[in-house]
């Protein structure tokens, strides 16, 4: 069956049966800490309005199973599988936009992450879609001139996938700052202290964001302050070498050959008597 024979209503907004849309793993950066609220809230929205009809969800139908994979709008689907599970008097179908079938893969997440007409991706799910877009094949020149970024803040995003899984929950969460993550990871802090760090703060902030913030900071300053004094202790050690190294090459250049033979004569004589 074609689109035609599924949809129901006009050409260009198709009424889809809920049955037929699929969200595929693959497709989905959202995080599911950070969009189980927001389903909630919608699930209550639909609940005492009805589906808004002027928000239809995108879709692309699948050339291989011919169902209609969301796109954009994903939160809006699962918001009204979740009604039509829980037997809410609703009709199982939902307002669709056909995505072209000449798109790719990572064009259609890249216009997902752009055009996205919900809940504006998190700093941590555009990790997670940069990263498949860069095992993709994608460059990080490639990735920030498709999403409209700097080079910088991409090169940013992607160092977050590095992190382990309770670090990006604290970030999902917004427990702490994805920035002072990113600072960290820059520094080279490794990632098992990037976890004790962020879980550690968290615990003594009790939730709030800006004194985990602080704490991290005066984490990252003491950090810095002892390697700066590593790399001064190695600068005052060099420069007492190279001052020796100079006076050495001062004396032995100011000796004659005459003189050099009887220094040397003499110091074998000494190693002699020392045994």
């Amino acid at each position: 069956m074609g689109v035609k024979e599924d949809s129901v209503g006009r050409s260009d907004v198709h009424l889809m049966p809920i049955d037929k849309l699929v969200v595929i793993d693959c497709d989905d950066y959202r995080y599911d800490t950070s969009i189980n609220e927001n389903v909630s809230d919608l699930v209550n929205l639909i609940k005492e309005n009805g589906y808004d009809k002027t928000c239809p969800v995108t879709v692309f139908r699948s050339p291989t199973t011919g169902l209609y994979e969301v796109q954009d709008g994903r939160c809006r689907f699962r918001a009204m599988q979740t009604l039509v599970a829980q037997g809410f008097e609703i009709k199982a179908v939902i307002p669709c936009i056909l995505e072209t079938k000449s798109s790719s893969r990572e064009d259609r997440l890249i216009k997902s992450l752009n055009r996205n007409s919900g809940r504006r991706a998190t700093v941590i799910e555009q990790a997670r879609l940069f990263g498949w877009l860069k095992g993709c094949g994608l460059s990080a020149d490639q990735i920030c001139v498709k999403v409209g970024l700097s080079k910088t803040r991409v090169t940013d995003i992607l160092l977050l996938g590095e992190v382990s899984e309770p670090v990006k929950v604290q970030i999902a969460q917004a427990r702490v700052s994805a920035d002072i993550v990113i600072s960290m990871l820059k520094d080279g802090v490794p990632g098992a202290d990037i976890e004790s760090q962020v879980l550690g703060a968290v615990e003594l902030s009790n939730g709030k964001r800006a004194v985990a913030g602080s704490v991290l900071k005066g984490k990252l300053a003491e950090k810095k302050e002892v390697e700066r004094k590593q790399v001064t202790g190695r600068k005052t050690y060099r420069e007492a070498l190279e001052l020796t190294l100079s006076s050495v090459e001062d004396a032995i250049s100011s000796i004659n050959a005459n003189e050099l033979d009887i220094a040397l004569a003499t110091l074998e004589n000494l190693k002699k008597e020392l045994g």
